[in-house]
């Protein structure tokens, strides 16, 4: 016996029930809590670093938040935000994440010599992490020392 139709029954009503399972499961979903802004995220990790001033991730995170928003808005004076709290978390501790944050900082702000400085502390703090190596790269690449 010959079928019409290019699928069959079967796989049809599969495909009918998992649309409709679909479509109910999508009515019953909340909706997605708000993500919090750039301008958010600065204001929050001011408020606890008011809270607690010796706390060095709040502001290496800090830091971080302000690098974002320096590549957000292209404005020098969020990224001089970001390495006074990035360097201010490495005062009060030595830390990975500042490390890190100030690599990719002084390489988003095209000082690749400062960059590999910071990679190589970064690298010393966490070697297993691939992200550091890519601003290492980066940095290299930018002063034309690819075989390095």
């Amino acid at each position: 016996m010959k079928q019409s139709s290019s699928t069959s029954p079967t796989l049809g009503l599969a495909l009918g029930l998992a649309l409709v399972a679909g479509t109910a499961s999508a009515q019953n979903q909340t909706p997605a809590a708000k993500q919090p802004t750039t301008l958010d995220k600065i204001d929050y990790y001011r408020q606890q670093i008011a809270e607690h001033p010796k706390h060095y991730p709040a502001y290496a995170r800090l830091g971080r938040a302000w690098l974002d928003r320096a590549r957000q808005t292209y404005d020098p004076a969020a990224l001089n935000e970001a390495r006074t709290a990035l360097r201010r978390s490495l005062a009060i501790q030595p830390n990975y994440e500042a490390l890190h944050d100030l690599a990719g900082g002084a390489n988003y702000a095209h000082r690749f010599d400062e960059a590999l400085d910071w990679c190589d502390q970064a690298a010393e703090a966490l070697p297993e992490d691939k992200g550091v190596i890519a601003m290492q790269v980066e940095a290299l690449l930018a002063l034309g020392r690819g075989d390095d």
